[in-house]
């Protein structure tokens, strides 16, 4: 029997498989388990302007980011400047998931996300010049604390948009087969 409170967890007939669920809907979101700081971009707290990158923010996206604020990266005084998040802890050998939208550049501008830690830097997505909502996934390898990077590609002026950043801890595969629902 089920309602929004309770699963019972009663089978009926030739059962082929028995899944868990869950009546709770606050801890399912990324939101809710988001490992970054201030990933809307209200403001520029707990994000730093890294090797010629100017952190602003701006209500200039494309589409449904157009009339929120997102972060800009400028270049200023050389090329490919970055954002980086906040610090933050995995657990090794688990899976995490990154969520970013790409919103906007100019001309010369490219989008680009790393996941850095010492000796264990990931580049989900090298450049791109397409804007989006992008998802990626790593898995944690070493002890400490990784940060997020996101880059604007490109020389002195360019600039690219970010929105909507997130990692979060991927759900375990319980299925038989590892497959997934």
């Amino acid at each position: 029997y089920i309602t929004k409170d309770y699963n019972t967890g009663w089978m009926h007939g030739d059962i082929k498989g028995a899944f868990l669920a869950d009546t709770g809907t606050t801890t399912a979101s990324i939101a809710n388990r988001n490992l970054i700081l201030n990933s809307t971009f209200a403001n520029t707290n707990n994000w730093t302007g890294a090797s010629n990158g100017v952190l602003t923010i701006t209500g200039t996206g494309l589409g449904s980011y157009a009339s929120g604020s997102v972060l800009r990266i400028t270049n200023t005084g050389g090329s490919n400047g970055r954002a980086r998040s906040n610090s933050f802890s995995t657990t090794v050998g688990k899976k995490y998931g990154i969520k970013v939208s790409f919103t906007n550049r100019s001309s010369g501008g490219q989008y680009r996300v790393e996941v850095r830690q010492v000796s264990n830097d990931l580049v989900p997505m090298s450049g791109t010049t397409t804007a989006g909502v992008y998802n990626f996934e790593f898995l944690s390898k070493g002890t400490g604390t990784y940060i997020l990077e996101l880059y604007c590609l490109g020389n002195d002026g360019e600039w690219a948009e970010f929105d909507d950043v997130h990692v979060y801890e991927l759900e375990q595969d319980r299925s038989q087969y590892e497959k997934g629902l």
